[in-house]
């Protein structure tokens, strides 16, 4: 009976259906119906991915704005205790003038030294003044790029579309694909930078202000600031090097991001400039590397490896315009067709659901050869489909069974389109490959070396080679 008068708690309904979600759902659904469930699904992982992200970055952006306001006080007071040290002081101005009336009237002969010298800043001041107006513009810089950003979240919020859901899904993959090209994330998160290089300004020129008043005030402040600073940089240095660091912040992803960039120049710097007055060539060292690889290999692996530049994997077809997917194989246009691609990639990639998974695939089998393959031109999304076929198909080895079956059938017919579209001079081949060779005696590898196999008996000429290879 207590337990009538607890209030009720219930997650949302978004959530409740992502969590008891039916993965094999997709499987039961007419073609035609899997398109419409592949975006009904997109739409709601969509809806949860954007509303997570605007709801960090606004959260992050009250703080700013709070702080901002409050450290822009404290830095005008100290301003107006320091500004009149830049402009001569009025009352010396008014005593030699009277010391000058005084002489006239005692009719004394009035010297250059009488008067009043031009006045002058001394350095110290402007320093001073300089540090704390530049702190000063930092974060009221700091306040008005948090209110742009606030602008620019609420443009990107998709509350009040109306329409069908597959437009709907490729206007939102054409919002996220701008937010993308344009680093919003990343320009939203660089102002919490700027207050930092705000607060540093701030206590530089505190310290110097004091140090010429009161060296043992001045010595509290720069111990405990350089305490600060110490303690500011062991953290970040620490999030920037351990990925697992909880001391996380934008300081730390702007210096992980600056030592890539640096890294990746020095590698332009190595394979350009220093590499080849190296006696050793780069194609020299590679034909060398790869025989060893094959005389260290066992003779199975051995004769696998060094077939497979001669192994007749077919190329891409020059006319792909008989080789359909079905006969329900949506025709898109150009802007359509991209975006298309790159939604089904974004969920493949984002999505640990399995049904949504399943129902990805299943969409994308029903897209033209050539689109199926355009997505997973890239290597972050290659990996992927390589990784979820061969979970695919050691699911089906384990659980035998018409779903597990089916979804295997499903992943393997992406992964053949995908392969019959490469060159056989595409890192896909190499990475099956590879793939196939370190598999230890698992289902997956004997699906691999099938598809291998299978791919140099058909020339992929007709839209029935996937089924045949499959």
């Amino acid at each position: 009976m207590a337990n009538i008068f607890l209030p009720h708690q219930s997650q949302p309904q978004a959530n409740r259906e992502y969590i008891f979600d039916d993965p094999y759902a997709p499987l039961r659904l007419p073609p035609l119906a899997q398109i419409s469930e592949f975006w009904r699904r997109y739409d709601r992982l969509a809806d949860i991915h954007d509303k997570k992200l605007t709801t960090n970055l606004n959260g992050n952006l009250d703080v700013l704005l709070i702080f901002a306001a409050l450290f822009s006080a404290i830095n005008t007071t100290f301003i107006s205790i320091t500004m009149p040290d830049l402009s001569p002081n009025p009352s010396d101005e008014t005593n030699t003038l009277l010391r000058l009336l005084v002489m006239r009237a005692d009719n004394n002969t009035l010297t250059p030294a009488d008067l009043a010298p031009s006045f002058s800043a001394n350095s110290n001041s402007i320093i001073v003044n300089s540090l704390l107006y530049a702190s000063l513009s930092c974060s009221l810089l700091v306040a008005v790029g948090a209110m742009m950003a606030k602008e620019w979240l609420q443009s990107f919020d998709r509350t009040g579309q109306t329409g069908p859901l597959e437009e709907q899904g490729r206007f939102r993959q054409g919002k996220f694909n701008g937010v993308l090209e344009w680093h919003l994330e990343a320009v939203i998160k660089f102002l919490p930078n700027l207050l930092l290089l705000s607060v540093i300004f701030f206590f530089v020129g505190v310290c110097i202000f004091l140090f010429p008043i009161n060296t043992v005030v001045a010595g509290i402040v720069i111990a405990f600031s350089g305490i600060g600073v110490v303690f500011s940089g062991v953290v970040i240095v620490a999030g920037a090097i351990s990925p697992t660091c909880p001391y996380q912040s934008a300081a730390s992803s702007a210096l992980r991001r600056a030592c890539r960039a640096l890294a990746k120049l020095w590698k332009i710097i190595w394979r350009s400039a220093i590499l080849p007055v190296c006696s050793i060539s780069r194609e020299h060292l590679s034909t060398l590397l790869a025989k060893i690889h094959v005389l260290a290999s066992p003779p199975d692996r051995a004769s696998s490896v060094a077939g497979s530049p001669q192994s007749g994997i077919p190329r891409a077809p020059e006319e792909s315009g008989d080789l359909r997917a079905g006969a329900n194989a949506p025709i898109l246009a150009g802007s359509e067709r991209s975006l298309t691609v790159q939604a089904a990639r974004w969920q493949l990639e984002t999505t640990s659901n399995r049904g949504d998974q399943i129902s990805t695939i299943q969409f994308i089998c029903s897209l033209d050869r050539d689109v199926c393959a355009s997505v997973f031109e890239h290597y972050y999304s290659w990996k992927p489909l390589l990784s979820l076929t061969l979970d695919a198909f050691e699911i089906w080895h384990s659980q035998p069974n018409k779903e597990n079956q089916e979804v295997a059938e499903l992943f393997g017919l992406v992964l053949c389109r995908v392969l019959l579209q490469c060159s056989e001079e595409d890192e896909k081949w190499k990475d099956i490959t590879e793939e196939s060779l370190s598999l230890p005696n698992r289902f997956g590898k004997a699906f691999i070396q099938t598809v291998i196999l299978a791919s140099k008996k058909y020339s992929s000429q007709t839209a029935k080679d996937d089924q045949r290879i499959l």
